[in-house]
């Protein structure tokens, strides 16, 4: 599989107590309960990953920008083509989706995302990412959908383990 572009770290070079970015503080808790008991069978993971295109800016973005900043840039035309296409690049990394993380297991790549409770939303996250992640970098071995959760909504459990998605309560 190639690889998502971002940092890979290798399961024996993550520090105890990592803050993994785009995790809360419960979310870091949990996913370390989890790498405690689970992760050394792994090679590494990555973290904040983003997939997808994001959503490309248009000039009222650029626009809103200027509104919430309070003034209007006043550059010449060359400046104003270079600014609005830093803009362009920032809205657009900013709006790409960010899977907590995924982590690589011989041949296996585990989509890993981590919540407080598993719901019908966290099942949205997990097929959204689940299509731009095979679609942009698909994996050599085996596929897995992974969700790392303190609780699980009774009626959206049955659901997930019909479509493949592993639980882990932790």
């Amino acid at each position: 599989m190639p690889r998502p572009p971002g940092r890979f770290y290798r399961t024996q070079d993550l520090p105890g107590g990592y803050n993994y970015p785009h995790m809360l503080p419960r979310e870091r808790d949990m996913f370390n309960i989890w790498l405690n008991e689970f992760g050394q069978s792994f090679e590494g993971f990555m973290f904040d990953v983003r997939l997808g295109s994001g959503r490309p800016a248009q000039l009222q973005d650029i626009r809103e920008v200027e509104r919430k900043l309070g003034y209007k840039f006043s550059l010449n035309q060359e400046e104003q083509d270079r600014f609005d296409g830093q803009i362009r690049i920032a809205w657009q990394s900013l709006t790409q989706k960010r899977a907590d993380s995924i982590g690589f297991k011989g041949d296996e790549t585990w989509l890993i995302e981590v919540k407080k409770v598993f719901n019908m939303s966290l099942i949205g996250q997990l097929d959204v990412y689940s299509v731009l992640l095979l679609r942009d970098y698909p994996p050599d071995g085996s596929f897995r959908r992974v969700a790392i959760v303190g609780d699980v909504d009774p009626d959206v459990g049955p659901i997930a383990q019909e479509r493949g998605i592993m639980i882990f309560r932790v």
